[in-house]
């Protein structure tokens, strides 16, 4: 891939362990600075009932849509070191985490490597994903189904517990908002806002 050449990358932003508004919030502020990366919008932010393992608290879930410029492997490797700067310990499966940030689509990329599988394989499948990603992207294509967003959301037969709520960050990036530029932590960016 080009290094200029920018993709509309979608990740997957969860927490269920200690105060999760500010586990989502440090972890997309870690997001903006990554290099070659731009957060353009973020969804709602969803309670949810966990899934799979299901004997743990409730999780907060987003959406961001991101510019990124580089290939998805250095992203994955920058996502990974965001999770363990933030004390996520380990990997257990569908286990409570103070943060957890999945790639679910990198435009019309697929890529399946033995630590990266872009789309991410679970997408179909997971309500508390696909809503707030519809939200962002209901239009966008899975590229192996060869279905909208919209459509995967209603097919989805996961019944699990989705609820938007009202919360806000400051800064947050939505959709219906405009343009402004935003100073975060002394690097500027574009952002939406309120």
């Amino acid at each position: 891939m080009n290094s200029v050449d920018l993709h509309s990358v979608h990740l997957c932003l969860g927490s269920n362990l200690g105060d999760r508004v500010w586990a989502l919030r440090h972890a997309i502020e870690a997001i903006t600075m990554l290099p070659g990366t731009c957060i353009s919008r973020c969804s709602s932010i969803y309670e949810t009932e966990p899934w799979g393992e299901c004997e743990q608290g409730m999780f907060l879930n987003c959406v961001v849509e991101l510019s990124h410029g580089r290939d998805p492997e250095p992203l994955l490797a920058d996502i990974k070191n965001i999770e363990r700067g933030m004390g996520r310990i380990g990997n257990h499966r569908n286990g409570p985490r103070l943060i957890d940030i999945d790639i679910l689509l990198n435009g019309s990329c697929i890529i399946h490597l033995e630590n990266l599988h872009i789309p991410h394989p679970l997408l179909p499948s997971r309500r508390f994903v696909l809503l707030p990603l519809r939200e962002l992207a209901g239009d966008a294509i899975h590229p192996e189904l060869g279905m909208s967003i919209d459509e995967l959301t209603n097919r989805c037969t996961d019944r699990g517990g989705v609820w938007k709520t009202d919360i806000v960050f400051p800064w947050m990036l939505t959709a219906e908002t405009s343009f402004e530029e935003h100073e975060l932590h002394g690097t500027r960016s574009t952002l939406y806002r309120f």
